[in-house]
């Protein structure tokens, strides 16, 4: 596992042993997220909605390819699904999984690993945030070429956003978690963990998560004065700025301040100004 380099630094974070007050102290006061200028990211203002996604929606294929241990034995996986994941019990009574269908214990865990994929896609949704403003491959990437714009939001006052978020942590290989670490919590803490591991290719993100179990593929409501920013990325269109500022002003997002990203006169950097 690739450590971190901002929110833990030298810190090996594992938040499903953590109180909830240890774990709010890790979230960084501010929190962003990339859009391009369209129609999506009008109605983002105007409705204050966020997009929440499948992980099958996912553009990373290896995104939340985490593999579970539940038992070296089919005498323990049998036991640990009874015991911690009933939920999984009635849809493995059609399988046989137990009698014969797989030959060893690996393929039985590779089977339920498939199944709780599955579960996943159906169930969750999440959404995604950075603790950085200043990335110019994100403003490349999430923001069009740096002609969109980035949010900031406000991530120490409770919200719905703030009490479902979850790090990502990078890997260099498929992390495994066997269940037995997670009993106290159950089929949804290792869900989230799952819709939390990434490729170290994407250290660069310090991506943050926000997760529900009430579904993906639609949008949840946040309260405007969680929006304390607004950056106009280096070619964001001047009428566009103008767009959006009088979207901001009409609905009163009072909190929040323009800012614009500039090119750095002596560095490959971003600089962050008010607008």
């Amino acid at each position: 596992m690739k450590l971190r380099k901002r929110s833990f630094e030298q810190i090996e974070v594992d938040t499903h042993k953590m109180t909830e007050k240890e774990a709010l102290k890790l979230i960084p006061r501010k929190l962003y997220k990339y859009y391009p200028i369209n129609e999506f990211t009008f109605k983002v203002l105007t409705e204050q909605a966020i997009y929440f996604s499948k992980p099958s929606g996912f553009s990373d294929p290896f995104d939340c390819k985490l593999n579970i241990n539940f038992g070296k034995s089919t005498i323990q996986i049998n036991e640990n699904l009874n015991h911690y994941f009933p939920q999984l019990v009635p849809l493995l009574d059609k399988t046989d999984i137990f009698n014969g269908s797989f030959k060893t214990t690996k393929e039985i865990n590779q089977f339920l690993n498939t199944l709780v994929l599955s579960i996943l896609d159906m169930q969750m949704g999440v959404t995604c945030f950075s603790e950085v403003r200043d990335s110019p491959l994100m403003w490349a990437h999430y923001a069009h070429s740096h002609s969109g714009i980035c949010l900031e939001f406000d991530m120490k006052t409770p919200s719905f956003f703030r009490d479902n978020l979850i790090p990502v942590m990078y890997f260099d290989k498929y992390p495994v978690y066997s269940m037995e670490e997670y009993k106290s919590n159950g089929l949804g803490n290792l869900l989230t963990r799952m819709m939390a591991s990434k490729s170290e290719d994407w250290d660069y993100e310090f991506e943050w998560r926000c997760t529900t179990e009430k579904g993906g593929a639609k949008t949840y409501s946040f309260d405007k004065a969680l929006v304390t920013g607004i950056i106009f990325g280096i070619n964001c269109p001047e009428d566009q700025k103008t767009k959006i500022l009088e979207i901001l002003q009409d609905l009163n997002y009072c909190n929040c301040i323009p800012y614009q990203a500039d090119m750095n006169s002596s560095k490959f950097k971003i600089d962050i100004v008010r607008y």
